[in-house]
């Protein structure tokens, strides 16, 4: 019950505080000159920087991410794209869509065993519960990611 309050003071007061951000300017001068996973990482992190408020941008980033990282068979840059693509819908409260995309990403970081990351998307499953009044499984994804 302790990690319900926990999760529910820090949705609502900060809701984008657990998105990682990047400083989006810099980010798109270097874009034109890379290549393949270094540049499959930045539209990854354009898209994500830009998820809670510019929508179309960020999807436009992550789609091609996703299209780029398929193409090269880069399992990080899609599962980050699949991230990318909750986020985007979590922001539109489209929470089915939102928990679909976290569970493809969870999916593919846990073949990798990227435990961290998967930590993160467990929160993200668990805050999209929450704010789908799933308090069931958001108490059951928050216990995940804490462990």
């Amino acid at each position: 019950m302790l990690f319900l309050a926990f999760l529910t003071c820090k949705c609502f007061s900060q809701q984008y505080i657990y998105l990682e951000t990047y400083n989006v300017d810099s980010l798109l001068l270097v874009l034109p000159d890379q290549q393949a996973k270094d540049r499959i990482n930045t539209l990854n992190r354009l898209s994500i920087s830009l998820c809670y408020e510019k929508f179309a941008k960020s999807e436009q980033y992550a789609t091609e991410a996703m299209n780029l990282a398929k193409e090269l068979d880069y399992p990080e840059g899609i599962a980050d794209a699949y991230r990318n693509f909750g986020h985007i819908a979590f922001f539109r409260s489209n929470f089915p869509d939102a928990l679909n995309y976290y569970l493809e990403s969870l999916q593919l970081y846990e073949e990798q065993d990227r435990k961290y990351t998967m930590a993160r998307v467990y929160f993200d499953i668990a805050k999209t519960h929450l704010f789908a009044r799933n308090y069931e499984k958001a108490f059951y994804y928050g216990n995940i990611a804490l462990d």
